[in-house]
Order: structure tokens, then sequence, then C-alpha cells
């Protein structure tokens, strides 16, 4: 029972198949081979694309280029440029070519994309060409000249172009543009021309520049030999500060050796700045005290140079801290350099000053 059930199901759905391609079929025969083609278009669909496109080739086989071109904007318009669209365009450039063989030619062209440009290539032929670049036009100078013409700073010259420029015969704009965009302290006289440059009108000051945080230890003692009041400058400091820490291979919580070294760099520095920065100079003491008095070492002549300091704990004589030359200096131990000196802040120091 099943089995008949199947074999007539399969058997209806070939019926049906068959019957559908017979039909597709049977207009295209009806198309090709009718007297009267009109009556075969009358079964088409309107709107349909195939009523578009064999309305189209009927107009074409009876000349009627006119009924085409407007049947082919409606239908470009409703189904854009199928497939078959496309069919009856080459169709109609081919058919008009006698009448206007410039219109089928571009569209040939254009479709095909054919070009017509090529030359001919003769062997051995010998020609006038420069065989090398006119070094006054790229020379360095040349360049740098035409490229000073157009912009009144740096703009036209690339990173990679900095490093050959004339540095100092920048004038100062160019010399503010060339420090704002350096990145990396490798250019001869650096240091002369930040302190040219601060020395500038509308400077923003030390630190202004990422290059400032940049530089060697060597350039910015000479900043500081041309610029002095640069040890009033808390961004130089820190930027000096930062230049004495031991290398990133040496953890000085365990190397003491290296520790003593890197404080007393610190303290040789710090002791020599403004009482301005007496809350750096406490940080530093303190640093220097309380190590060595982990090793039972005292010093005196040290630590009355951290007492003398003012600072603001309670235990201190209010009369000695509160003068007009120590009332605005006094040291703040709660003060963080950590990013500066990679130690924490003091906190309090009662312990170290009764010890």
């Amino acid at each position: 029972m099943k089995l008949s059930i199947t074999i007539a199901v399969l058997g209806l759905a070939l019926f049906f198949i068959c019957w559908a391609d017979a039909r597709e079929i049977g207009f295209v025969e009806d198309f090709s081979l009718s007297r009267d083609r009109s009556e075969a278009l009358k079964q088409l669909i309107p709107g349909s694309s195939d009523y578009y496109y064999y309305h189209c080739l009927n107009a074409q086989h009876a000349g009627d280029f006119e009924q085409v071109r407007n049947m082919l904007e409606l239908w470009i318009r409703r189904d854009g440029y199928t497939p078959q669209v496309k069919e009856i365009l080459n169709r109609q450039a081919i058919l008009e070519y006698e009448h206007s063989p410039e219109k089928s030619l571009d569209h040939i062209k254009k479709e095909l994309g054919l070009r017509f440009d090529h030359r001919k290539e003769i062997a051995g032929r010998k020609t006038n060409y420069p065989t090398r670049l006119d070094q006054q036009q790229i020379s360095i100078s040349s360049l740098r000249k035409k490229a000073f013409a157009r912009y009144k700073n740096l703009q036209d010259i690339e990173d990679a172009g900095l490093d050959i420029l004339a540095h100092g015969q920048l004038n100062p704009d160019r010399r503010r543009h060339l420090l704002e965009r350096l990145e990396r302290p490798d250019i001869p006289g650096l240091a002369r021309l930040v302190v040219e440059d601060l020395r500038y009108k509308h400077s923003s000051g030390f630190g202004s520049h990422t290059i400032h945080r940049h530089l060697l230890k060597s350039q910015l003692k000479k900043c500081l030999r041309l610029m002095p009041e640069l040890m009033d400058n808390s961004e130089f400091i820190d930027a000096y500060i930062s230049k004495l820490t031991p290398g990133d291979d040496v953890d000085i919580r365990y190397d003491l050796s290296e520790k003593k070294a890197y404080l007393n760099r610190l303290w040789k520095f710090a002791k020599e700045l403004a009482p301005a920065h007496n809350s750096l100079k406490v940080h530093i003491l303190y640093q220097i005290l309380d190590m060595n008095r982990a090793q039972g070492n005292y010093d005196h002549d040290l630590f009355m140079t951290y007492i003398r300091l003012p600072r603001n704990v309670q235990y201190i004589n209010p009369g000695y801290v509160n003068t007009t030359s120590r009332r605005h200096v006094k040291a703040n131990l709660n003060a963080d350099f950590s990013d500066s000196t990679r130690m924490p802040p003091i906190g309090t120091d009662e312990e170290l000053v009764r010890d």
C-alpha cells in the first residue's frame, strides 16, 4: 500500500515538472514559429521580465528601435541592469551600428573594456631621456627651501627629515615646532636648543615638550649651566632625579650598596636646591638616615642637617618654624615623590628623631 502511494506521488511530481517545462518551451516555440508574434506576446504577464524581454526582442526584429528604447527605459527603471537587459542593450548597439556607429562603438568598448592607446615598441631605439635626477631639484637644501617657503613652521617636513635639518639655523618658531615633535634626544646641540626655546617668548616652561623628559643626564647638566634658574623648576628637578635612578636590573630594596649610592646621588643634587624644595630634601635625607639607622650607623652632622629643616610636625618649636624665612618653606612629610625617587612618603618621622 505504502509503495503504491509513493509511486503515485512521484508520478504526479514528474507530471507537473514535465508540464512546466513543456509550457516554458511551448512559449518559446510559439514566439519563434508564430506568423503573428504579437499574438504570442499576449500570453506574457505585463510588467514581468519576460514581458519586457520578448517585447524588446520582437521590436528589434521589426526594426522598431524607438520602441525598444522606450521599453528599455521602463524595464531598467523597474529591474535595473539584469543579464536580460544587457543582452537587449548589446543587440541594440549592434543593430543600430549602421545609423549610429559612434554610439554603438562606445557601448561595445565600454562593455568589453577595450583600449586603443597602445604604442608600437621599437627595439634598439635611442632616447634622449635623462638618466639621472636633477640634483638641484632634489637636494636637501632645495627641498628645505621649498618647505620653508610654504610654511612658517616645519609642517612640510616629515618626522624622518627632522634629523637632517640645520637645527642651529632654525628661527625661534621652527625651533619650537622641532622640539614639539622630537621623540629622541639624539640631535646635536639639543640642550642649547631647549634653553633658547625656554627663553623665547610665550614659552610654557620646562616640561611643556615631551622631549624635555627624555633629555639625557649630560644634556640636563648642560641646560643647567646655560640656565641656572632651572634649579627652581619642579619639572626640571623631577626630570633630573629620574636620571639618577639605578637601572631596571637593580632592586634597591635588596641591594643596599646600590641603594646607598643612589641616595647619595640624590642628596648631592638636592642639597643645592632652594628652601622651596625642602619637602624633597627631607624626603631624601629621611631615607638616608633611616637606612643608616637600620645598620647601626648614626651620622650626627647629617641628622642635624635634617633637624634644621623646617617641617610640619607637632613636636618642633613653633617659634623656630614660624619665622619669616621658614614659615612658607616647611617640608611636608606626606609629600609623594615616589614617581621620581621610587620611595614612599615619610608620613611621620618621630621614631627616627627619638632614636
